[in-house]
Protein backbone atom coordinates (compact mmCIF):
# COMPACT_ATOMS: atom_id res chain seq x y z
CA UNK A 1 0.00 0.00 0.00
CA UNK A 2 1.55 3.11 -0.85
CA UNK A 3 2.05 6.10 1.66
CA UNK A 4 -0.87 8.29 0.02
CA UNK A 5 -3.57 5.94 0.36
CA UNK A 6 -6.35 6.97 2.86
CA UNK A 7 -6.76 3.52 5.25
CA UNK A 8 -7.89 4.29 8.24
CA UNK A 9 -7.06 1.29 10.96
CA UNK A 10 -9.22 0.97 13.57
CA UNK A 11 -8.69 1.43 17.58
CA UNK A 12 -8.38 -2.32 17.92
CA UNK A 13 -6.21 -2.44 14.88
CA UNK A 14 -3.89 0.28 16.14
CA UNK A 15 -3.92 -1.40 20.05
CA UNK A 16 -3.11 -4.97 18.79
CA UNK A 17 -0.10 -2.97 16.06
CA UNK A 18 1.34 -1.27 19.10
CA UNK A 19 1.36 -4.64 21.58
CA UNK A 20 3.47 -6.23 18.41
CA UNK A 21 5.94 -3.51 18.09
CA UNK A 22 5.93 -3.04 21.88
CA UNK A 23 6.49 -7.01 22.36
CA UNK A 24 8.83 -6.89 19.00
CA UNK A 25 11.24 -4.10 20.75
CA UNK A 26 11.37 -6.28 24.27
CA UNK A 27 12.79 -9.19 22.41
CA UNK A 28 15.08 -7.78 20.54
CA UNK A 29 16.37 -6.33 23.63
CA UNK A 30 16.56 -8.71 25.26
CA UNK A 31 17.89 -11.34 22.07
CA UNK A 32 20.59 -8.76 20.94
CA UNK A 33 22.67 -8.07 24.59
CA UNK A 34 22.72 -11.77 25.34
CA UNK A 35 24.20 -12.62 21.83
CA UNK A 36 26.52 -9.40 22.56
CA UNK A 37 27.65 -11.07 25.79
CA UNK A 38 28.21 -14.40 24.55
CA UNK A 39 30.30 -13.22 21.94
CA UNK A 40 31.70 -10.40 22.86
CA UNK A 41 32.23 -8.82 19.43
CA UNK A 42 30.54 -6.07 17.88
CA UNK A 43 28.11 -7.56 15.82
CA UNK A 44 28.49 -5.39 12.84
CA UNK A 45 32.16 -6.61 12.49
CA UNK A 46 30.93 -10.44 12.31
CA UNK A 47 30.38 -11.61 8.98
CA UNK A 48 26.61 -12.17 9.95
CA UNK A 49 25.71 -14.33 6.21
CA UNK A 50 26.13 -17.82 7.85
CA UNK A 51 24.39 -17.01 10.75
CA UNK A 52 21.53 -15.37 9.46
CA UNK A 53 21.78 -18.82 6.91
CA UNK A 54 21.41 -20.58 9.72
CA UNK A 55 18.03 -18.72 11.86
CA UNK A 56 16.39 -18.98 8.65
CA UNK A 57 16.59 -22.79 8.11
CA UNK A 58 15.47 -22.96 12.26
CA UNK A 59 12.62 -21.01 11.43
CA UNK A 60 11.57 -22.72 8.59
CA UNK A 61 12.10 -25.80 11.17
CA UNK A 62 9.75 -24.17 13.66
CA UNK A 63 7.56 -23.01 11.42
CA UNK A 64 6.38 -26.46 10.50
CA UNK A 65 6.61 -27.68 14.04
CA UNK A 66 4.28 -24.90 14.69
CA UNK A 67 1.59 -26.41 12.19
CA UNK A 68 1.89 -29.82 12.59
CA UNK A 69 1.05 -28.49 16.46
CA UNK A 70 -1.52 -26.36 15.59
CA UNK A 71 -3.27 -29.23 13.75
CA UNK A 72 -2.70 -31.73 16.41
CA UNK A 73 -4.07 -29.12 19.33
CA UNK A 74 -7.47 -28.75 16.90
CA UNK A 75 -7.72 -32.16 16.43
CA UNK A 76 -7.59 -33.10 20.04
CA UNK A 77 -9.96 -30.06 21.00
CA UNK A 78 -12.48 -31.50 18.11
CA UNK A 79 -12.52 -34.91 19.91
CA UNK A 80 -12.87 -33.58 23.11
CA UNK A 81 -15.96 -31.93 22.03
CA UNK A 82 -17.22 -35.47 20.25
CA UNK A 83 -16.18 -37.36 23.11
CA UNK A 84 -17.32 -35.58 25.88
CA UNK A 85 -16.72 -38.82 27.72
CA UNK A 86 -13.06 -38.43 27.54
CA UNK A 87 -12.58 -34.49 26.78
CA UNK A 88 -9.99 -34.60 30.17
CA UNK A 89 -7.40 -36.51 28.11
CA UNK A 90 -8.04 -34.76 24.96
CA UNK A 91 -7.54 -31.21 26.45
CA UNK A 92 -4.81 -32.83 28.34
CA UNK A 93 -2.88 -33.96 24.80
CA UNK A 94 -3.65 -30.35 23.92
CA UNK A 95 -1.97 -28.63 26.90
CA UNK A 96 1.02 -31.08 26.53
CA UNK A 97 2.11 -29.80 23.12
CA UNK A 98 1.09 -25.98 24.51
CA UNK A 99 3.72 -26.50 27.63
Amino acid sequence: MDSGSKFQMTNAQESHLELIKGRISLLLDHKYRAGQQAAGDDLWTKPALPAATEEVVDLVAYIVTLTDQHAAIKSHLHAARKHPQDADQFIAAALKILG
